[in-house]
């Protein structure tokens, strides 16, 4: 496997764990743990859509990345990074 193969799937792992501890109570959506999980995610399924040319992964890894990129930002500018 190549590369950018390993990224997209840490990327897809980071996703569902990220999902499976909001859902368990393990953290909150509104968390700065959650909203750096799913950036962080986002950006390496982003990477891994761009490698492979799949434009329509892309268009929602591009949504995803930025609107993760936006919470952890907001929860900078507010004081509630870790």
């Amino acid at each position: 496997m190549e590369l950018f193969t390993y990224i997209g799937i840490g990327g897809a792992v980071l996703v569902c764990l990220a999902y499976i501890a909001n859902e368990t109570g393990l953290v909150n959506r509104k968390s700065f743990l959650y909203d750096g999980a799913n950036l962080l995610a986002g950006a390496m399924l982003l990477s891994y859509s761009v490698s492979v040319m799949s434009i329509p992964f892309l268009a929602i890894n591009i949504m995803w990345t930025f609107v993760a990129l936006r919470d952890v930002v907001n929860g900078i500018r507010r004081g509630k990074a870790v």
